[in-house]
């Protein structure tokens, strides 16, 4: 599934900045179908959670598009374009996916990623809400011709998610 996502998402996407915001979407996607539930979420990200379902159903200019694997919608929230993800089988949501700059990753785990990855350049970052609320960051971070997506909790944990 992750290797049909990563592919398609390089397929469908020009330049390079934007293969690079695909990969990043396709590696949050692959972390909500294989990862396990998180515990402690807190009345925000439960809020959160609510409000963008709430603005997915009222919009009446969501973009949809479909693979074999999910159907994915566009739409704004509060300005920015947000997506929505359901299985394609079942139709449940897997989440909702927004991109970041990398002065929106968690505080801690920004000053944990500069420090662990020095001298790398943060090229895209991107926040997933799953569909219990808990919400993930990823980074893809560049130096020279290599290219590495991180994973960013909110407590300031950074490990690498995949080499690319």
């Amino acid at each position: 599934l992750s290797t049909q996502l990563f592919k398609s998402s390089v397929l469908t996407y020009g330049t390079k900045h934007q293969q690079m915001k695909k990969i990043i979407l396709t590696v949050t996607l692959t972390v909500t179908f294989y990862a396990a539930s998180f515990a402690g979420l807190n009345s925000a990200d439960k809020k959160l959670l609510s409000e963008l379902s709430s603005a997915l159903q009222s919009s009446r200019q969501a973009h949809w598009s479909s693979t074999s694997e999910y159907q994915r919608a566009a739409f704004d929230f509060n300005g920015k374009e947000v997506f929505a993800f359901y299985n394609a089988t079942d139709n449940d949501l897997i989440g909702f996916s927004s991109h970041i700059s990398e002065n929106d990753l968690p505080p801690e785990g920004l000053v944990n990623l500069k420090k662990k990855f020095s001298g790398w350049a943060v090229e895209d970052a991107t926040m997933f809400i799953d569909a219990k609320g808990g919400i993930n960051y990823f980074a893809q971070v560049t130096k020279n011709k290599n290219s590495i997506a991180l994973r960013v909790n909110a407590n300031g944990k950074v490990s690498i998610y995949n080499k690319m």
